[in-house]
């Protein structure tokens, strides 16, 4: 099987964690507290379309947010090759 570049580390790792987060998190809080024998499937796709159009812009935001900080503050730049 052929590997992706190591540049692309955070975009794969992103893809992956962002859709079990947004599907996983209202499920765990829902058998949570959910009453035993309700309907758990139409209450969890109700809860991911309400959480989801929420959850996406704010991670946008906090994704770049943090990005820049760690980017401009926190990591040294690239010692420039002459």
């Amino acid at each position: 099987m052929k590997k992706i570049p190591h540049k692309y580390t955070l975009p794969v790792m992103f893809a992956f964690m962002l859709p079990t987060m947004l599907l996983g998190m209202p499920a765990v809080l829902l058998l949570a507290t959910l009453p035993e024998g309700a309907a758990f499937y139409e209450v969890w796709i109700k809860s991911v379309k309400t959480s989801v159009p929420l959850a996406i812009p704010f991670i946008l935001v906090a994704v770049s947010t943090i990005r820049l900080l760690v980017t401009k503050l926190l990591v040294a730049p690239k010692p420039a090759q002459a």
